[in-house]
Formats: C-alpha cells, sequence, structure tokens
C-alpha cells in the first residue's frame, strides 16, 4: 500500500485501492532493521522455524522465574529500539505464553570507552 501511494501521480482520477497488490514484496520495516544488524547477547539467538523457538524455550525455562509460565507458544524476532549510531544498541524480543507476556531487553554496547 505504501509503495503505490508513493507512486500514485495525481491526476484527475482518484486513487484507486483495488489497483494495490495483494502480496507483499518488501520486508516489514523492522526486519529490515534486524537484517541490517546482527543482534548480540541472547538475541543472537537463530530465529528459524523451529529452532529458535526451542532456544529461547530452553533459556526462559532455565530461569527459575519463567519456567512455571508453562510453555513459551512464540517468540518474535529481535526488534530494535535504538539506532545503530548511538552508543547502545539495544533490542527486545517478546515471548508469549498462555498467560504472560515476557520482554526480553539486550543491551549492547557499540563504543568500548561507553560502558552501560
Amino acid at each position: 500500500l505504501e509503495t503505490s501511494l508513493k507512486n500514485y501521480e495525481p491526476t484527475e482520477a482518484p486513487f484507486d485501492i483495488n489497483s494495490v497488490p495483494k502480496e507483499v514484496k518488501s520486508q516489514p520495516l523492522a526486519e529490515k532493521k534486524v537484517a541490517n544488524k546482527k543482534p548480540t547477547g541472547l538475541g543472537a539467538l537463530p530465529i528459524g522455524p523451529s529452532s529458535g523457538a526451542d532456544a529461547y524455550e530452553k533459556l526462559l525455562s532455565s530461569i527459575p522465574e519463567f519456567s512455571a509460565f508453562g510453555k513459551l507458544f512464540k517468540s518474535s524476532a529481535p526488534v530494535e529500539l535504538t539506532e545503530a549510531e548511538t552508543e547502545y544498541a539495544v533490542n527486545v524480543v517478546k515471548h508469549v505464553f498462555d498467560g504472560h507476556i515476557v520482554f526480553q531487553y539486550n543491551c549492547t554496547n557499540t563504543i568500548p570507552e561507553q560502558l552501560l
């Protein structure tokens, strides 16, 4: 939709929403940010269909506070919260359980002289 609106040339005919293709051809913005920068720390776990979920599930079940939450339903891909040029790179991974949502924040120093 965004691409179609950007490519739209104003004429006498109004924009036709039916001309917008239903298939997604490009990555969403959050995935583009993740693809441009490799996450480090716990966010560096693989994001494959089952291996990433298994790795996160093992990690979270090993933490006593989270082991009572039950089986992990789904984990999101890491989403960058800061720009790459800042002193600290922060991303978040959302873990969804049956009755809980856990936000895992991964903070990484990008300048060795500055420590978080």
